[in-house]
């Protein structure tokens, strides 16, 4: 099984720069975790949203052009639209894929680099998805599946992960108490930095600014991740980043796993026609909501899954506000004794440490 974690940094500019050709065309995969689509549901483009054979989900922000995360697999899944928690939510951060065995995660970690109003946004989503996970787990392993977490985490672990760590303590993505909350996930939930676990080589990075020449001399951030809970962590054999062509600020991580998805393609046997069935329903939906958007009116929440329709036992399934129960996120992160001080305490990116002119530029 290749899992692929991108962020796109917009998904109609990665598909101008030929996203569904290498999708396509390259090697085999298995499953597609998105990050920061920065479109409508109806902007999508048809060539990523319709695959031959794979099944999408998608989650844009409420707010037009703004953050918003995917998932395409080879294999039908029941989506989960947000984790509970209503400012996230509704910026479109977090989707996660169950499949028979499997549960697959998208996540978007916001970037706090813009200011110190965003870098106290981020504290906030540390503290709520932290027990989020916890409570994943135990509910995985209890259903039994195996948990893979992919997304761009907007944090660089280790010195390790970034070429001038000293020059970025003091900002965002580098922050001691970021690296800090990276650590007490590690230790407290047992999930594994997959590539870490695989490729323990320096200057391994999935980031670069789009300022002065970062990608050229290979001043980036490993950013991106794949956590797994042990059990399929210790299965993957493979690992990479792909820098051959260009989609994004960001650099695709893939990782191999000796795991099979579920087949055939819907779980209990497609019957013939269902994939034209889905295609056909699934620019019925793309349709309407452009229309509302056109109309004024509020459209639906907008994910949806491509695949065989409900008589097959799968398919394409709308959601409406269908949206996780909250786990107890009352007391934050850092007050039931956690390593990072309280939200009004915190270390903000103000003022930077002057940089290269590669290294300047805060992320969107």
């Amino acid at each position: 099984m290749r899992i692929i974690s991108l962020n796109l940094n917009g998904i109609r500019s990665a598909e101008r720069k030929g996203l569904s050709d290498w999708l396509a065309q390259g090697s085999p995969w298995d499953v597609l975790c998105l990050q920061e689509l920065r479109a409508d549901l109806a902007d999508i483009p048809a060539t990523l949203a319709s695959l031959d054979g794979k099944h999408a989900a998608f989650l844009p922000a409420q707010k037009k052009g703004y953050s918003g995360v995917g998932l395409i697999a080879a294999a039908p899944f029941t989506p989960r639209v947000g984790f509970g928690d209503p400012e996230f939510d509704a910026e479109g951060r977090y989707l996660q894929a169950d499949f028979d065995g499997l549960t697959v995660v998208s996540v978007y970690v916001p970037s706090g680099s813009s200011g110190d109003d965003r870098q106290q946004a981020k504290y906030r989503f540390l503290d709520r998805f932290l027990p989020h996970l916890h409570a994943l787990i135990a509910t995985s392993a209890k259903e039994g599946r195996e948990l893979i977490v992919c997304g761009d985490v907007n944090i660089a672990h280790k010195e390790i992960d970034l070429k001038n760590w000293k020059s970025n303590q003091k900002n965002s993505g580098f922050l001691p108490e970021e690296r800090a909350w990276l650590d007490r996930m590690f230790a407290e939930t047992g999930l594994v930095d997959v590539f870490r676990a695989l490729d323990p080589r320096p200057e391994q990075y999935t980031w670069w600014s789009n300022r002065g020449q970062a990608w050229a001399k290979n001043v980036g951030w490993r950013l991106d991740y794949q956590f797994a809970t042990p059990g399929i962590a210790a299965t993957a054999r493979t690992t990479s980043i792909y820098k051959e062509q260009r989609f994004s600020d960001h650099a695709p991580l893939i990782v191999d796993y000796d795991f099979s998805l579920p087949s055939p393609a819907c779980g209990r046997g497609c019957p013939e026609g269902a994939g034209e069935w889905a295609v056909r329903h699934q620019k019925s939906i793309l349709s309407r909501e452009a229309a509302k958007a056109r109309s004024g009116k509020a459209p639906d929440l907008p994910p949806f899954q491509r695949g065989c329709p409900p008589s097959a036992g799968g398919g394409l399934q709308r959601y409406g506000r269908q949206i996780a129960a909250p786990t107890s996120l009352s007391v934050p992160f850092a007050r039931r004794g956690g390593n990072l001080p309280p939200v009004a305490a915190r270390k903000t990116p103000s003022p930077p440490t002057p940089l290269p002119q590669e290294e300047r530029g805060a992320k969107p």
